[in-house]
């Protein structure tokens, strides 16, 4: 028999995003909600039934009721497709929190919730072994029981979990042990697992499909789901990520010499085919440019932040370079004063850099806005 199912993790609903601004949280956070239609109209696409989300389907253990009910009024509108909702290490199965506000407004069908480490058959043949958490963090690995379970022949064995499987850089955020070899001493057909919030493959049938909505600039193929196909027990599945992301998180380090160095920032967001109101950008300049050069980059941030949805544009690490001679051209001795003045602190002060950036972009009468 074969079985088609998709796998994601880490939605983490509710996250504040505390560090935007208010106009770009709302957003943000209103993706996250959003992303369950887009990740339904996969499945609905591909004619497949189930949802596997690995953990983390929530931020914290005691989200705001608004933001359950909100997630289950989005699940709950896409009938015939039924979601399997599995306790993280941002969200654990703890008395009083959020998985027992979610049982009393549990629909009627539809989501399932999977809070004990339970074996339990999901479709014809199919059995779903998983391992929620119970708590943040675990000195034992939660996968270890699936090893004893046992199933008839011929029947799919896919595991369930949300952890950092060791021996693989940690790049984890869950202090929850993984064996890496579970799918085979379990001999699980396919290994869902949720933490890495990039996409991951660990072996041929262990994966972390990573966060279908990206949450920040790490490069590490976020914001897609995995399409799971098993053809029968024992064989190679077949995996295809498709691409949910509404938002392109984007890191930019640029090492200026001089300010035609500046054109690589453009250049870059303009190639792009991701549209600009769909990109968070982080825009570093480090190197050094003259007082000249520091007026014109000006112009490129200006530029810059036209092409995304929010930037953060970092030029601390850049250094200014000035000669007394280009004070000399402000036509002022008391801003000439001034400027000598800053530039000597400036060495130590991002203040007096940015001072003395402004001062000359008024001696120049370009304002100070």
């Amino acid at each position: 028999m074969s079985f088609n199912f998709i796998h994601t993790a880490d939605w983490q609903i509710g996250k504040p995003f505390g560090s935007f601004p208010d106009d770009v949280r709302v957003l943000l956070r209103e993706a996250r909600l959003d992303v369950v239609g887009r990740i339904a109209a996969v499945a609905k696409a591909a004619s497949i039934s189930h949802v596997l989300i690995a953990g983390d389907v929530f931020d914290s253990a005691n989200p705001p009721i608004q933001v359950v009910t909100q997630l289950l009024g989005r699940l709950s509108a896409h009938k015939g497709v039924v979601w399997h909702l599995l306790p993280g290490n941002h969200d654990p199965a703890q008395s009083g929190g959020v998985w027992d506000v979610v049982k009393m407004r549990l629909p009627s069908e539809g989501v399932h919730l999977h809070l004990t480490a339970e074996p339990i058959e999901i479709a014809p043949h199919v059995v779903l072994l998983p391992a929620p958490l119970k708590a943040k963090a675990l000195a034992h690995d939660p996968t270890a029981y699936m090893d004893g379970v046992e199933t008839k022949p011929g029947v799919l064995r896919i595991g369930f979990a949300h952890g950092s499987v060791q021996g693989f850089g940690g790049m984890g955020d869950a202090a929850v042990p993984i064996d890496p070899s579970r799918d085979r001493r379990a001999k699980l057909d396919y290994f869902a697992l949720g933490d890495w919030h990039g996409r991951t493959k660990i072996s041929d049938r262990t994966w972390y499909s990573g966060a279908p909505e990206p949450d920040g600039y790490k490069d590490n193929d976020p914001g897609s789901v995995l399409m799971v196909s098993l053809s029968e027990a024992g064989a190679v599945p077949t995996v295809t990520p498709v691409q949910t992301a509404r938002y392109l998180w984007l890191r930019q380090s640029v090492a200026l010499t001089s300010i035609s160095d500046a054109d690589r920032i453009i250049e870059a967001l303009q190639a792009l085919e991701h549209p600009s109101e769909r990109r968070i950008i982080s825009t570093t300049v480090s190197g050094e440019l003259n007082l000249a050069e520091m007026v014109q980059l000006e112009a490129v941030r200006e530029r810059v932040m036209a092409l995304g949805r929010h930037v953060d544009w970092d030029q601390s690490h850049l250094r200014l370079v000035a000669e007394d001679g280009d004070f000399e051209a402000f036509g002022s001795p008391t801003l000439a004063a001034i400027a000598r003045g800053l530039k000597a602190d400036a060495v130590a002060s991002d203040v007096a850099g940015e001072a003395l950036r402004l001062l000359t972009r008024y001696a120049r009468g370009l304002g100070t806005s």
